[in-house]
Protein backbone atom coordinates (compact mmCIF):
# COMPACT_ATOMS: atom_id res chain seq x y z
CA UNK A 1 0.00 0.00 0.00
CA UNK A 2 1.53 3.20 -1.12
CA UNK A 3 2.71 5.45 1.58
CA UNK A 4 0.81 8.38 0.83
CA UNK A 5 -1.46 10.22 -1.86
CA UNK A 6 -0.18 9.79 -5.26
CA UNK A 7 -0.66 13.27 -6.08
CA UNK A 8 2.55 14.25 -4.04
CA UNK A 9 4.75 11.67 -5.18
CA UNK A 10 6.16 13.43 -8.22
CA UNK A 11 6.99 16.70 -5.99
CA UNK A 12 8.66 14.03 -3.77
CA UNK A 13 10.88 12.23 -6.40
CA UNK A 14 11.95 15.88 -7.72
CA UNK A 15 12.69 16.99 -4.19
CA UNK A 16 15.17 14.27 -2.97
CA UNK A 17 16.49 14.18 -6.09
CA UNK A 18 17.13 18.26 -6.41
CA UNK A 19 18.75 17.57 -2.61
CA UNK A 20 20.48 14.42 -3.34
CA UNK A 21 21.90 16.43 -6.52
CA UNK A 22 22.60 19.71 -4.26
CA UNK A 23 24.92 17.41 -2.02
CA UNK A 24 26.82 15.44 -4.94
CA UNK A 25 27.46 19.19 -6.01
CA UNK A 26 28.93 20.27 -2.61
CA UNK A 27 32.96 19.66 -1.81
CA UNK A 28 32.48 18.92 2.03
CA UNK A 29 29.55 16.51 2.53
CA UNK A 30 29.64 13.22 0.90
CA UNK A 31 26.39 11.99 -0.73
CA UNK A 32 26.96 8.17 1.94
CA UNK A 33 27.39 10.78 4.86
CA UNK A 34 23.91 13.15 4.20
CA UNK A 35 22.04 10.25 3.49
CA UNK A 36 23.15 8.40 6.26
CA UNK A 37 22.06 11.71 8.31
CA UNK A 38 19.05 11.71 6.12
CA UNK A 39 17.48 9.12 6.82
CA UNK A 40 16.89 9.22 10.31
CA UNK A 41 16.29 12.87 9.92
CA UNK A 42 12.69 14.43 10.91
CA UNK A 43 12.76 15.60 7.19
CA UNK A 44 12.95 11.77 5.77
CA UNK A 45 10.10 11.08 8.61
CA UNK A 46 7.99 14.03 7.14
CA UNK A 47 8.12 12.86 3.64
CA UNK A 48 7.45 9.26 4.72
CA UNK A 49 4.21 10.50 6.35
CA UNK A 50 3.17 12.60 2.89
CA UNK A 51 3.24 15.72 4.71
CA UNK A 52 2.13 18.30 2.26
CA UNK A 53 4.34 20.88 4.41
CA UNK A 54 7.41 19.22 3.46
CA UNK A 55 6.78 17.56 0.49
CA UNK A 56 5.44 20.63 -1.48
CA UNK A 57 6.19 23.15 0.83
CA UNK A 58 9.67 22.93 0.46
CA UNK A 59 12.69 23.50 -2.11
CA UNK A 60 15.08 20.06 -2.93
CA UNK A 61 17.97 22.29 -1.62
CA UNK A 62 15.90 23.65 1.49
CA UNK A 63 15.36 20.00 2.33
CA UNK A 64 19.24 19.89 2.34
CA UNK A 65 20.29 22.19 4.33
CA UNK A 66 17.31 21.53 7.05
CA UNK A 67 19.40 17.83 7.09
CA UNK A 68 22.70 19.71 7.35
CA UNK A 69 21.86 21.75 10.08
CA UNK A 70 20.15 18.60 12.02
CA UNK A 71 22.66 16.56 11.36
CA UNK A 72 25.54 18.79 12.31
CA UNK A 73 26.87 18.75 8.54
CA UNK A 74 28.61 21.77 6.43
CA UNK A 75 27.33 22.89 3.13
CA UNK A 76 27.70 25.55 1.07
CA UNK A 77 25.69 28.68 0.64
CA UNK A 78 24.95 28.13 -3.15
CA UNK A 79 25.32 24.62 -4.39
CA UNK A 80 24.60 23.18 -7.89
CA UNK A 81 21.08 22.20 -9.01
CA UNK A 82 19.48 20.19 -11.48
CA UNK A 83 15.91 21.04 -12.91
CA UNK A 84 14.77 17.71 -15.06
CA UNK A 85 11.38 16.68 -16.50
CA UNK A 86 12.17 12.99 -17.10
CA UNK A 87 13.88 10.27 -15.76
CA UNK A 88 16.22 9.57 -18.83
CA UNK A 89 18.01 12.66 -18.31
CA UNK A 90 19.07 12.47 -14.57
CA UNK A 91 22.25 12.36 -13.40
CA UNK A 92 23.16 9.66 -10.97
CA UNK A 93 22.95 11.26 -7.52
CA UNK A 94 19.67 13.17 -8.74
CA UNK A 95 18.04 9.48 -10.11
CA UNK A 96 19.35 8.39 -6.36
CA UNK A 97 16.89 10.30 -4.41
CA UNK A 98 14.31 10.65 -7.29
CA UNK A 99 13.85 6.67 -6.97
CA UNK A 100 14.72 6.44 -3.76
CA UNK A 101 11.27 8.80 -2.98
CA UNK A 102 9.47 6.45 -5.31
CA UNK A 103 10.38 3.48 -3.50
CA UNK A 104 9.43 4.59 -0.07
CA UNK A 105 6.19 5.78 -1.29
CA UNK A 106 5.01 2.76 -3.49
CA UNK A 107 6.53 0.34 -0.29
CA UNK A 108 5.15 2.26 2.76
CA UNK A 109 8.89 1.12 4.51
CA UNK A 110 11.06 4.36 6.12
CA UNK A 111 13.82 5.47 4.75
CA UNK A 112 15.53 3.88 7.76
CA UNK A 113 14.88 0.38 7.00
CA UNK A 114 15.57 0.72 3.47
CA UNK A 115 19.09 2.37 3.99
CA UNK A 116 19.45 -0.87 5.90
CA UNK A 117 19.49 -2.93 3.18
CA UNK A 118 19.77 -0.73 0.36
CA UNK A 119 22.17 1.59 0.94
CA UNK A 120 22.74 4.42 -1.45
CA UNK A 121 26.23 3.45 -2.51
CA UNK A 122 24.09 0.46 -3.88
CA UNK A 123 21.44 2.66 -5.56
CA UNK A 124 24.21 4.60 -7.34
CA UNK A 125 25.78 1.50 -8.72
CA UNK A 126 22.56 0.52 -10.14
CA UNK A 127 21.96 3.93 -11.71
CA UNK A 128 23.50 2.38 -15.31
CA UNK A 129 21.49 -0.40 -15.45
CA UNK A 130 18.49 0.59 -14.33
CA UNK A 131 17.67 4.36 -14.94
CA UNK A 132 16.38 4.40 -18.33
CA UNK A 133 14.05 1.95 -17.11
CA UNK A 134 10.83 2.01 -15.22
CA UNK A 135 10.41 2.59 -11.75
CA UNK A 136 8.51 -0.86 -11.20
CA UNK A 137 11.90 -2.30 -12.52
CA UNK A 138 14.06 -1.00 -10.23
CA UNK A 139 11.36 -2.07 -7.77
CA UNK A 140 11.75 -5.44 -8.59
CA UNK A 141 15.83 -5.28 -8.06
CA UNK A 142 15.16 -3.10 -4.95
CA UNK A 143 12.92 -5.99 -3.54
CA UNK A 144 14.98 -8.66 -4.04
CA UNK A 145 18.18 -7.19 -2.58
CA UNK A 146 16.20 -6.21 0.86
CA UNK A 147 14.31 -9.93 0.76
CA UNK A 148 17.66 -11.66 -0.12
CA UNK A 149 19.06 -9.91 3.03
CA UNK A 150 17.23 -11.65 5.07
CA UNK A 151 18.53 -15.02 4.01
CA UNK A 152 21.99 -16.19 4.59
CA UNK A 153 23.72 -15.27 1.39
CA UNK A 154 27.47 -14.93 -0.12
CA UNK A 155 30.32 -17.32 0.03
CA UNK A 156 29.47 -19.00 3.05
CA UNK A 157 25.73 -19.70 1.51
CA UNK A 158 27.51 -21.00 -1.53
CA UNK A 159 30.04 -23.50 -0.02
CA UNK A 160 27.16 -24.71 2.34
CA UNK A 161 24.83 -25.86 -0.33
CA UNK A 162 27.65 -27.51 -2.06
CA UNK A 163 28.41 -29.66 1.39
CA UNK A 164 32.03 -28.39 1.03
CA UNK A 165 33.94 -28.01 4.24
CA UNK A 166 36.49 -24.82 3.65
CA UNK A 167 39.68 -26.78 3.94
CA UNK A 168 37.61 -28.79 0.44
CA UNK A 169 36.56 -25.49 -0.83
CA UNK A 170 40.48 -24.77 -0.40
CA UNK A 171 41.42 -27.52 -2.12
CA UNK A 172 38.88 -27.75 -5.30
CA UNK A 173 39.51 -23.92 -5.65
CA UNK A 174 43.07 -23.55 -5.00
CA UNK A 175 42.63 -19.84 -2.78
CA UNK A 176 44.19 -20.56 0.81
CA UNK A 177 42.00 -21.72 3.58
CA UNK A 178 42.61 -18.57 5.70
CA UNK A 179 41.41 -16.61 2.98
CA UNK A 180 38.09 -18.49 2.51
CA UNK A 181 37.96 -17.97 6.46
CA UNK A 182 38.56 -14.59 6.33
CA UNK A 183 35.97 -13.46 3.45
CA UNK A 184 33.53 -16.21 5.43
CA UNK A 185 34.14 -13.88 9.00
CA UNK A 186 34.70 -10.56 6.88
CA UNK A 187 37.57 -9.70 8.31
CA UNK A 188 38.47 -9.65 4.80
CA UNK A 189 35.84 -7.94 1.80
CA UNK A 190 35.70 -10.25 -0.54
CA UNK A 191 33.82 -7.45 -2.96
CA UNK A 192 37.74 -6.24 -2.67
CA UNK A 193 39.58 -9.49 -3.40
CA UNK A 194 41.58 -9.88 -6.56
CA UNK A 195 39.51 -11.53 -9.54
CA UNK A 196 41.30 -14.10 -9.18
CA UNK A 197 40.20 -15.48 -6.33
CA UNK A 198 36.81 -14.75 -6.81
CA UNK A 199 36.54 -16.61 -10.04
CA UNK A 200 38.25 -19.77 -9.05
CA UNK A 201 35.55 -19.74 -5.71
CA UNK A 202 32.93 -19.03 -8.01
CA UNK A 203 34.23 -22.17 -10.71
CA UNK A 204 34.50 -24.37 -8.06
CA UNK A 205 31.07 -23.66 -6.26
CA UNK A 206 29.28 -23.63 -9.74
CA UNK A 207 28.12 -20.42 -9.26
CA UNK A 208 28.29 -16.66 -10.63
CA UNK A 209 30.92 -14.50 -8.79
CA UNK A 210 28.42 -12.10 -7.47
CA UNK A 211 26.57 -14.86 -5.41
CA UNK A 212 29.49 -14.90 -3.40
CA UNK A 213 29.17 -11.11 -2.22
CA UNK A 214 26.83 -9.93 0.27
CA UNK A 215 23.12 -8.98 -1.37
CA UNK A 216 24.18 -4.85 -0.73
CA UNK A 217 27.21 -5.52 -2.62
CA UNK A 218 26.11 -7.17 -5.39
CA UNK A 219 25.40 -4.44 -7.77
CA UNK A 220 28.94 -2.89 -5.93
CA UNK A 221 31.09 -5.39 -7.92
CA UNK A 222 33.67 -4.34 -9.58
CA UNK A 223 32.23 -0.96 -9.03
CA UNK A 224 33.92 2.31 -7.42
CA UNK A 225 31.51 3.19 -4.20
CA UNK A 226 30.22 6.08 -3.23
Amino acid sequence: MPAYAESYLMDAMENLGEMADCVAAAPDVSLTEFWHVFVSSTVAREIAKGSPFTIVGKSGLELANEVCEQGGLAFPDDPGTLSVSDSFNLSPSYWCGWILAFYQWSTSLTFAEINRHLPISTVFNMYRTYHEQSEDRFREAADEIIAASSYPQGLKHQRTLMGLSQSQLAQRSGVGIRAIQQYEQGSKDISRASFDNVWKLAKALHCQPQDLMPPARRFEYGVVAL
